[in-house]
């Protein structure tokens, strides 16, 4: 899910975005938005603001429009966006490092397999960006693929633990003890490790990564 965004090569970074999901599919891993959708439901009796960064194509989009929420997906990848917008209504091309939104708009934000495509200043940057446009006692699910991960070292090193998978896309991957500080600001509720297997390739295989659920 594309939000690779501002860098000394960001004009190369959002052409590989493109070129890649021109053609291919990322796992929507819809059951975050399925726990995300029990929560409003059980919290907000069922009326929220969810904001999707790094939406994709929408699939997670899709599945919270279709009970009547109010999403708004974000992705840097216009190809992406031209599908997504089949799927919901409300999606805009944006950087994850400084979303086009006042503060406290969202009550939640889900934000799959996106801070791990940035380096080491721009995750920083993008997660004060979800607190400051997270509602007081919002919600964020957050899931990054995990140092443990099968991929870790494959590709040359851009920073530390941050390796190039393929031309102009970076993954970094977590340690535990760097996502927590990552999200020191907010209130950790729920941290594991979790593995799930990748169906979008020729060959499917396993990832490892992190789920966190935190509020603002």
């Amino acid at each position: 899910m594309a939000t690779n965004l501002k860098s000394k090569n960001s004009k190369s970074k959002i052409a590989a975005w493109e070129s890649i999901e021109e053609f291919g599919n990322y796992p929507s891993q819809l059951h975050r938005f399925i726990l995300v959708y029990n929560s409003i439901k059980k919290e907000n009796n069922g009326k929220a603001r969810v904001l999707d960064i790094g939406c994709g194509l929408g699939g997670g989009l899709q599945y919270l429009a279709e009970r009547e929420l109010f999403v708004v997906g974000a992705d840097i990848s216009s190809k992406s966006l031209e599908q997504a917008k089949k799927r919901a209504k409300n999606v805009l091309k944006c950087d994850a490092t400084n979303l086009p939104f006042q503060k406290n708009s969202f009550d939640y934000i889900v934000c799959t397999s996106t801070l791990h495509h940035l380096l080491g200043n721009q995750r920083e940057r993008a997660t004060k960006e979800i607190r400051r446009v997270m509602s007081k006692c919002g919600l964020c699910a957050i899931a990054v693929f995990s140092d443990k991960d099968g991929g870790f070292g494959h590709g040359g090193e851009e920073e530390e633990n941050t390796f190039e998978a393929a031309p102009g896309i970076n993954i970094h991957y977590f340690a535990e003890t760097e996502l927590k500080e990552l999200f020191s600001e907010f209130k950790i509720l729920h941290l594991s490790h979790d593995t799930g297997v990748d169906n979008t390739h020729a060959h499917p295989h396993t990832h490892n990564y992190w789920t966190l659920i935190c509020e603002k």
